[in-house]
């Protein structure tokens, strides 16, 4: 694992939770660091912060963006 992205992801807890399976299933990615759920302030969304290695070995095409 080489490369490392840092991101804030926010939506519905659901939603949230459904993306963090999907990464985690993602072959040559791997989730280093995940923060606690915080609450966005007048909505029902959270937030929360992730870092994430990628192997030398993804290809673009293994990710499918529909």
């Amino acid at each position: 694992m080489k490369e490392r992205v840092q991101l804030r992801v926010t939506g519905l807890p659901n939603d949230v939770e459904s993306w963090l399976r999907i990464i985690r299933k993602t072959p040559g990615t791997e989730i280093i660091e995940q923060s606690k759920p915080y609450k966005n302030r007048g909505s029902q969304k959270i937030r929360i912060y992730v870092s994430i290695a990628f192997s030398d070995e993804l290809q673009c095409d293994t990710i499918s963006t529909t």
